[in-house]
């Protein structure tokens, strides 16, 4: 155990060190710009609309050291107007000198997020594997170039990732053993996951249908009482926790008191009687409302060469053969086919795989959301630890010998490799056979490879080659002075010697 312990820590520590040192040369990106503001002024106002569309927790988390760093917020004419963007702009032109060192604080919270993220793999692995396969999804997920990338980011989804994971473990241990204590748990962690991202809805019906299997596999020996107060517990904890991270505001506005934006929801609100209560808080259910507006109008999306609105079906799936590490991609796949052939725990292992593919399947086929893998967080951790059954005792089948675990081992080392090579650029990560991030922009952009994090080392290449300015077509809302960066906007006209352009441009998105 002691040498087991040790393993995890330096895993920690080397996480915890590359993705701070990493984070501390990224200039602020687009989505952060408006999520650290946001989360300060909910801290202060214990107001939660200027931004509904992004759920309250994860920010205010990130928000946290700033309470007592001087930031200033001083909530003018854009809080005035409920307008998010507007200020994120005036936060940052009231906070210059300290803009950077302010998002530094938030992005160390969101990396403890992280951290919790990669032992919560270890958990998971151990229990249902053993110590070895609980130190390679450690080391997995850990090393995971789009892990280690959203872990120095002030967004919402390595949060969403860990609450997602740890509903999942709690729901796993519940049907293993449903108890009130156990129910009391699963409830909490459900709640706090719901508070985090509007994705871990999909929690509902993915325990719905894997506590349905589970338990008609139970059988005669399955204490139905006890888990039906479980079960109803669980709900009635999650549905105070997330009342209680919107301080109860708004729950309990009539349905007829919306003024719905959405297809889905004006419809809903057509069949429903306009005088029921809605218990929820009003900002949540105006939030989901808006999201689903947004996803209806469409939105500017990019893969292969080609510009869309409406998206691609396959993009998520594309987005794992170019943006997950090839040894991660060929341990999962060798996880499959073993468990196919000589699985015996499928029924525990279904935790893992439902929620996995329910996330990708649910985001690829139910929303227009073509940005980025980020999407699909949540995801991955749930693969990790299904690819260290590879290391388990028997977890190749009998008589599988020691060198297909070697060679499992092997590419977890390859893993590594591939994310000490792209260091610090992580955000900017594509596999060699997608050419690597030099050729990663023919592939995908946004997030994927271009969100506005790279204004520091545009500065040092300016000093380096001894430029006083420069033409700058930049995908971001920051200030590029902010960086002390002198510069045009490439303008007709504009004599432009030398020009930085965002990738985002680069291919063509408006």
């Amino acid at each position: 155990l002691k040498v087991e312990l040790l393993a995890l820590f330096l895993i920690l520590a080397a996480f915890a060190g590359l993705g701070f040192n990493a984070s501390r040369q990224e200039s602020v990106t687009v989505d952060e710009f408006e999520h650290l503001p946001t989360g300060l002024s909910t801290l202060k106002t214990h107001d939660f609309r200027l931004d509904p569309y992004n759920l309250p927790l994860t920010r205010m988390f990130a928000a946290l050291p700033l309470l007592e760093s001087g930031a200033k917020l001083s909530l003018k004419s854009g809080w005035e107007v409920r307008d998010y963007w507007a200020v994120a702009l005036e936060f940052m032109q009231e906070n210059k000198q300290s803009y950077q060192s302010l998002f530094l604080r938030g992005r160390a919270m969101i990396l403890l997020l992280g951290l919790l993220l990669v032992a919560m793999t270890w958990w998971w692995g151990r229990a249902l594997y053993g110590p070895r396969s609980g130190i390679f999804a450690a080391t997995l997920t850990a090393f995971c170039p789009n892990i280690m990338a959203h872990s120095g980011l002030v967004t919402t989804d390595i949060g969403a990732s860990l609450a997602f994971l740890a509903t999942g473990f709690g729901f796993w241990q519940f049907c293993r053993k449903p108890t009130l204590g156990r129910g009391a748990g699963l409830g909490l962690l459900l709640g706090l996951a719901l508070a985090c991202k509007f994705t871990s809805l999909l929690l509902f019906p993915i325990m719905a249908g894997l506590g349905a299997a589970y338990f008609w596999r139970a059988g005669k020996g399955l204490n139905w009482k006890s888990m039906g107060r479980g079960v109803a517990v669980a709900l009635i904890i999650s549905w105070i926790v997330l009342n209680s991270a919107y301080l109860w505001k708004g729950a309990g506005t009539r349905i007829s008191q919306y003024q719905f934006r959405s297809r889905k929801f004006t419809n809903l609100a057509k069949i429903l009687p306009g005088p029921l209560p809605v218990p929820l808080p009003y900002d949540y259910v105006r939030g989901f409302d808006l999201q689903a507006a947004q996803n209806q109008r469409g939105n500017w999306s990019y893969l292969l060469g080609e510009l869309s609105r409406k998206g691609w079906k396959y993009y998520f799936l594309a987005a794992m053969a170019v943006k997950m590490t090839l040894a991660s991609l060929a341990l999962i796949l060798a996880a499959l086919l073993a468990m196919v052939w000589f699985g015996k725990s499928w029924r525990e292992e279904l935790f893992l795989l439902i929620p996995a593919a329910a996330v990708i399947a649910a985001i690829s086929m139910a929303v227009n959301l073509d940005f980025g893998i980020r999407y699909i967080l949540p995801a991955i951790p749930f693969l990790y630890i299904f690819a260290s059954r590879l290391v388990s005792p028997g977890g190749l089948g009998p008589g599988a010998g020691k060198w297909p675990g070697i060679l499992a081992w092997g590419l977890l080392g390859s893993h590594l490799v591939s994310n000490l090579l792209i260091y610090p650029q992580y955000l900017a990560y594509f596999n060699f056979a997608a050419g690597g991030p030099e050729k990663g922009y023919q592939i995908m952009a946004d997030s994927n490879i271009d969100w506005g994090q790279d204004l520091i080392r545009l500065k040092k290449y300016m000093d380096a080659e001894k430029l006083d300015d420069i033409c700058l077509a930049y995908f971001g809302r920051v200030d590029p002075e902010i960086y002390g960066i002198r510069y045009q906007l490439p303008y007709p006209g504009v004599d432009c010697r030398l020009l930085a352009i965002s990738v985002n441009f680069l291919v063509g998105r408006p």
